[in-house]
């Protein structure tokens, strides 16, 4: 290749990667624009389907940003459309049955059924799903890191904050929730690791003892 052909050739590679950078950047913005934030700062997008971008959370900040953490079995749900955010939406609300609550549970309070709101569900033949959103499967146990949305329980980091439980033995592993969205690390040198780094493949036993260090260390 001539000297003169090698420097067009860099000179379009070039703007081809500032073309492909600046696209990207415009995709999310427009998609905040058209479809507003998500609780945990996500993006969503359209009205129908929508695609969440979150930061990958640390299990500290899952732990403090939390008012409890439980184990929990869903048993029922029903969806319904409400305003959220200015714009009428669809969500969900499913009945926990609480096994047992980790943290969070005032002195002598007994295990209760909780009912939680996820973003997302069916009404009358329409369909909204959110990206990125916890996705309970009824009669699959979970760890669940709750907050509150006004009135309403939700799950803190959304997917991030939902860990279904699988039996391994006489323990039950963490595992992920079924749909996380896009998840992004942190702009660091060094990054901490983030909660699903702490916690998945982990035992409830193990992942216990680090929640309520960390709880203990908030406090």
């Amino acid at each position: 290749m001539s000297q003169g052909c090698r420097r067009v050739y860099v000179r379009c590679r070039r703007a081809w990667k500032g073309f492909v950078r600046s696209t990207s950047v415009l995709a999310i913005a427009g998609a905040a624009l058209v479809g507003g934030l998500a609780p945990d700062g996500g993006v969503q997008v359209g009205r129908d389907a929508h695609a969440t971008v979150s930061v990958l959370m640390t299990l500290d900040e899952l732990v403090t940003s939390s008012g409890r953490a439980i184990v929990a079995q869903p048993v029922e749900r029903y969806s319904k459309w409400e305003e959220l955010g200015g714009a009428k939406r669809i969500v969900t609300y499913t009945r926990l049955v609480v096994e047992e609550t980790v943290f969070g549970a005032a002195k002598d309070e007994k295990p209760a059924d909780i009912w939680v709101r996820t973003l997302g569900g069916k009404v009358d033949g329409i369909g909204q799903h959110v990206a990125g959103e916890a996705s309970f499967t009824l009669g699959e146990t979970s760890l669940i890191f709750l907050g509150k949305a006004g009135d309403a329980n939700v799950v803190i980091g959304m997917a991030q904050g939902h860990f279904p439980l699988l039996t391994a033995g006489e323990d039950r592993v963490l595992t992920s929730s079924p749909d996380t969205g896009t998840l992004i690390p942190r702009k660091k040198t060094e990054p901490p690791k983030s909660a699903r780094d702490e916690l998945l493949g982990e035992t409830l036993t193990l992942a216990r003892t680090k929640i309520l260090k960390l709880k203990k260390a908030s406090k």
